[in-house]
């Protein structure tokens, strides 16, 4: 239990940070929901539990690396 929270609660940080800095850059709160709800699809996509790493596509492994949930999820399947 306390190996999944120790897990969980770094990559609820990473994200939370990652959709306020979303906030700051963009003009207003309707275009940040907008590219917050986008990268939030290619993370999701991209997390390992629809595509792994061996699937995805040269041109978006990019979106592979820089994904928080990524790593959450990797770690989460190595401890269990």
């Amino acid at each position: 239990f306390f190996l999944f929270m120790f897990i969980i609660f770094p990559t609820r940080i990473a994200m939370s940070a990652f959709f306020k800095a979303i906030a700051v850059v963009s003009p207003n709160d309707v275009a940040a929901t907008g590219i917050g709800a986008i990268c939030l699809l290619v993370f999701v996509l991209h997390s390992g539990y629809m595509l792994s790493q061996g699937d995805v596509k040269p041109y978006w492994i990019w979106a592979y690396w820089i994904d928080p949930l990524q790593y959450g999820m990797t770690a989460l399947c190595l401890c269990e």
